[in-house]
């Protein structure tokens, strides 16, 4: 999966030409770069999970072209699933001296009789904060095209700290391919969702419109005027309830008066 391969061409042949390329056992700084590109895919299939609307390579995200690129996709993050393992176990101590005399050697204007000190606690000290094989060789691609000088060992341990482990991707990998492999299932609880949210709003709705009919017609049996508080199909709808009422209320003041007298 190259960065070419994850932009639209313009040949006919959608699948295949959009299809990322098959990935070998790449360095890691190409491997960090195809896992971006799968992080952005990784990103539209949760938003199209959430029920929102994202283009992909200015394709819209539907369930018709996530069906003819799914499959593609699983078989791309499961093969850079296991370069991931590879790349974020931890980093054994003998790559990690081989990394460092590579970096010492980056710098010739370092005095040489100070090397082997620097490079054994250099050495011990990377080894301390356990990282991963990834994250100390970009970490230390880093340190050697921004520095001039050889850095001190506090610096290198900080430009390490920085760098990210990229255990993370783990879920993106996961993300794209649950999400591929399931996305009829998805789209039908989606579709599912829709229509409640739906029934939901027209039942709040009704709620609403009886609740106002209601007010109004308890302010005209007040006696308010409720022109300038209601619309007018409200107050139409309100008037004939609020007359039975008042009619109601008559009939039980003429039943009480009868009874007293």
């Amino acid at each position: 999966m190259t960065t070419r391969a994850l932009t639209k061409p313009a040949s006919a042949s959608r699948s295949r030409d959009l299809a990322p390329a098959e990935p070998k056992r790449v360095a890691f700084d190409e491997l960090g770069a195809q896992l971006s590109q799968m992080s952005e895919i990784a990103d539209c299939l949760r938003d199209w999970r959430q029920g929102l609307n994202r283009t992909l390579w200015d394709e819209p995200m539907t369930l018709e072209w996530l069906k003819e690129m799914g499959p593609v996709w699983i078989e791309q993050a499961q093969a850079l699933g296991r370069q991931l393992e590879d790349a974020i176990a931890p980093a054994p101590r003998s790559e990690i001296a081989k990394s460092v005399t590579v970096l010492a050697g980056c710098f010739p204007n370092a005095d040489a009789k100070d090397l082997t000190v620097y490079g054994q606690m250099l050495v011990r000290d990377i080894e301390n904060l356990r990282p991963t094989r990834i994250q100390l060789e970009r970490a230390l691609t880093k340190v050697r095209r921004s520095k001039t000088f050889l850095p001190a060992i506090a610096e290198v341990l900080v430009v390490i700290e920085g760098t990210a482990s990229y255990a993370s991707y783990r879920q993106t990998l996961h993300d794209v391919v649950t999400i591929a492999t399931n996305a009829e299932t998805i789209d039908r609880e989606k579709r599912a969702r829709g229509r409640k949210w739906e029934e939901t709003r027209a039942k709040d709705s009704v709620d609403r419109r009886a609740r106002l009919v209601a007010e109004c017609a308890d302010r005209i049996v007040k006696g308010y005027d409720t022109r300038h508080l209601f619309s007018e199909d409200i107050v139409d709808e309100a008037v004939p309830i609020a007359r039975d009422r008042m009619n109601a209320e008559a009939r039980e003041r003429k039943r009480l008066a009868a009874v007293s007298s």
